[in-house]
């Protein structure tokens, strides 16, 4: 969890970070390659926040399976198979849903990108000329406003406690 979280921060200042710079650099250019910037400043920060995703979903499947296999060991030399079992059971569950991470983050850097491109189209305007040529259109401002796609997330295997049958047990609800 710590590792998790010390990834996330510093890619969170990452990201602020060229937030930050790209906003300025729009500011210096007087808003003259606004369209140009903010492409770039989706694209960037858009493979950093995958990046993030990416890694959060890889260190939670590792934790996961680490956890099964110490289930597992700890469980074999102290002869309770049925915890044994539910160690086997983690380790695929980890395995499974690292697999869906990564198909998960793989379509999400596609969709993505795609919303970079989309979001830099959006800000293009054009302003027709105040000509009598243009008639009703002259003077007035058109623009791009393509709908972004939204992220896309699969369903991972359930996580929570395993119960013991017929035994009884603590439980903490509402925490």
């Amino acid at each position: 969890e710590g590792l998790k979280t010390v990834v996330g921060a510093v890619l969170d200042s990452l990201i602020a970070a060229i937030d930050s710079l790209f906003d300025w650099l729009d500011k210096k250019t007087g808003g003259k390659i606004t369209g140009l910037i903010t492409l770039v400043k989706s694209l960037l920060t858009g493979a950093v926040s995958w990046i993030k995703n990416t890694l959060t979903g890889v260190i939670d499947a590792a934790k996961e399976i680490l956890n099964g296999i110490v289930i597992f060991l700890s469980s074999v030399f102290t002869g309770d198979w049925e915890k044994a079992w539910d160690g086997v059971v983690l380790v695929v569950k980890g395995a499974v849903n690292l697999l869906i991470t990564l198909v998960e983050s793989f379509v999400s850097l596609f969709i993505k990108a795609i919303n970079a491109v989309l979001s830099a189209l959006n800000t293009i305007s054009v302003d027709v000329p105040d000509w009598k040529i243009f008639g009703d259109l002259r003077g007035k401002t058109f623009g791009i406003n393509i709908p972004l796609i939204p992220d896309f997330k699969l369903p991972r295997l359930a996580t929570g406690a395993v119960i013991p049958p017929n035994r009884e047990f603590l439980a903490v609800l509402g925490d």
